[in-house]
């Protein structure tokens, strides 16, 4: 039953950060600011249910999850001010911090959109001294250019 998993796996007070239907997996990818990573598979809705999977976890929790234009790739901003690289199967390919000029660094409110073709992301988030920031990522996570607004 959705509910009772529902229970183990989300606490009441959890938000959805993300919500992305994965046509390849014909699943439902759901993400919480907790960092829970959950998998509801379509395929499987019935009156008596459908199966829900906890697929990952981000410690410390996590902001923004966005899914490339081909759904290969989700770039995630954790709260810890790094950017992750999951694949569709919820492997980490890669975990950077936020700022590579200054890891130690706090970034808040990170937003995060891919190009058309989803060789590149744009995270913006907003530093310590409140400075907005834009940094391109390459879909192999390395930075290409940061800019401040």
């Amino acid at each position: 039953d959705v509910s009772d998993e529902g229970e183990q796996l989300l606490k009441s007070d959890d938000r959805v950060v993300s919500v992305q239907y994965l046509a390849e997996l014909e699943s439902v990818a759901v993400a919480t600011q907790s960092g829970v990573f959950l998998l509801v598979e379509v395929a499987s809705f019935s009156s008596h249910g459908h199966m829900v999977e906890m697929v990952g976890m981000v410690e410390g929790g996590l902001t923004t999850v966005v899914w490339s234009p081909d759904q290969e790739l989700a770039a995630v901003c954790s709260r810890k001010s790094t950017v992750i690289l999951l694949t569709k199967d919820f492997d980490v390919l890669y975990e950077v911090p936020m700022n590579p000029k200054q890891p130690s660094t706090q970034e808040t409110d990170a937003r995060i959109s891919w190009r058309g073709d989803g060789q590149f992301f744009v995270v913006s988030s907003v530093s310590d001294n409140a400075q907005r920031h834009l940094r391109v990522w390459s879909r192999n996570c390395e930075p290409q250019s940061t800019s401040e607004l």
